[in-house]
């Protein structure tokens, strides 16, 4: 009989292996207070619910709804939540999630069970992001979570972790029994709000490999709820004191600081990086190169995203009024390699960790450099400074000294760049108010490890 050669039976070794481990990390638990049975699993630390939670919650406006309200629906794909149902605002259970619905602001803790099974939560977005950084990062997690079929347009996935994401679809938003996207979509809440009327969700679209964590709709949609299970004990953080480091920008031999910040990595430094492509411009404030060396230079949203497509193509020809262009993070954009410019929720899962702190946002700002006495503490060491922008209404640079503006990747309608505005965080002596601005405004980038 002819031999295998060596390393074919080491693979084929760590293969069976692999399985046998994989085995032991799969699971089912029971809802008791309805008697349903879910299968589970474990991807790296976390445990997860692998399939959609299908608990009957309907109380006042916190509703739930079985697809084209068929029962059958809901046993197939699971129950569509409304947010403040997936919250149990009603407190049925808990009061983790109490009053927390659309038109209301809440504070809710990092483990809000709401309508989950008792030890389970409802997922934050860290929670999410922690599970794309498993599966090697959000541009392939989308095609290694969905399922192997159901899936439209060839858009099945690898289903690599039993994870089963399923094309569930939604509710419009209205509570009029109008339902969307079975087969094309599915969307997963998160506990994290990004403002009185939007949450977070998690996101799969069947002609994507790559995951979405979004806050451009409603709370008040029909989504499906999958449940995590609780941590036994606090997420571990990572002081900035002890994940200070550099790194050098090839392009022009700058060096930033970097500080790791729980589990994310970031560039202390705003980025300095001369980008002028056509329409998409950089500036230093007042025209003056002393401005780009002491707070970075500020982009209009085409270059921060690198419209041209200098560095890579996944944002090449995206910027103002472009209805067919649609990006899939991550965006290197203007960035360094191996570094991309943030979105909406890696931004809000910073922010989450400076809300921790006594300091809250002032947490993240410099010691100096600020006015109205609006100086920080700079627990962090991530020692943000009020760059100000450029308005392209007035041709003026303004508000250095009182607010910092950082750009995201997201525009403001999800990743579509047909309209004018793009989401960023605005950061002032006070708080960070608005999530969209003008594309053509030019602001700071703070790019964020890969």
């Amino acid at each position: 009989m002819k031999k295998l050669p060596i390393i074919l039976v080491i693979v084929a070794i760590i293969m069976v292996i692999g399985t046998v481990v994989y085995k032991k990390t799969s699971g089912t638990m029971k809802d008791t207070r309805d008697g349903k049975r879910y299968r589970t699993v474990k991807i790296g630390d976390q445990v997860w619910m692998a399939e959609n939670l299908d608990f009957d919650y309907n109380v006042g406006s916190a509703r739930s709804y079985c697809y084209e309200d068929k029962p059958e629906n809901c046993q197939k794909y699971g129950r569509l939540y409304t947010w403040a149902a997936a919250m149990d605002s009603a407190a049925l259970f808990s009061k983790d999630g109490f009053g927390c619905g659309k038109g209301k602001t809440c504070t809710a803790p990092d483990d809000v069970r709401g309508i989950c099974p008792e030890g389970w939560a409802l997922p934050t977005i860290e929670d999410w992001t922690d599970l794309f950084i498993t599966l090697g990062g959000q541009g392939t997690a989308g095609q290694k979570l969905k399922s192997t079929q159901g899936w439209e347009d060839n858009g099945n996935g690898t289903d690599d972790y039993s994870f089963t994401a399923i094309p569930a679809g939604n509710e419009d938003c209205t509570g009029t029994g109008q339902y969307f996207n079975v087969g094309d979509h599915t969307f997963f809440w998160s506990s994290t709000e990004g403002n009185d009327i939007l949450a977070f969700q998690m996101h799969l679209d069947t002609d994507y490999k790559n995951s979405w964590l979004e806050s451009r709709f409603s709370k008040s949609c029909g989504y499906s709820v999958r449940c995590i299970k609780k941590k036994t004990s606090a997420r571990p953080r990572v002081t900035s004191a002890s994940a200070i480091d550099s790194i050098t920008d090839n392009r022009d031999g700058q060096t930033y600081t970097t500080v790791k910040i729980g589990s994310q990595t970031w560039m202390a430094e705003n980025l300095n990086f001369n980008y002028n492509a056509g329409s998409a411009k950089s500036f230093c404030y007042d025209n003056e190169q002393s401005n780009c060396e002491d707070y970075g230079r500020l982009y209009t949203w085409a270059a921060a995203i690198d419209s041209a497509g200098l560095f890579s193509n996944n944002a090449k020809g995206c910027g103002i009024g472009n209805d067919d262009c649609w990006m899939a993070p991550p965006i290197q954009g203007v960035c360094p390699e191996g570094w991309h410019v943030p979105t909406n929720a890696e931004l809000q899962i910073l922010v989450s960790e400076a809300r921790k702190t006594p300091a809250d946002f002032k947490s993240l700002f410099a010691p100096s450099g600020w006015e109205r006495n609006g100086h920080g503490t700079d627990d962090f060491s991530f020692s943000l400074y009020p760059a100000g922008l450029k308005s392209h209404q007035t041709e003026n640079f303004i508000h250095q000294g009182d607010c910092a503006y950082l750009w995201t990747a997201d525009g403001h309608n999800g990743w579509s760049t047909k309209d004018y505005n793009a989401t960023y965080l605005w950061f002032s002596h006070d708080m960070q108010p608005f999530p969209n601005i003008d594309k053509r405004d030019a602001l700071s980038i703070r790019c964020i490890k890969d």
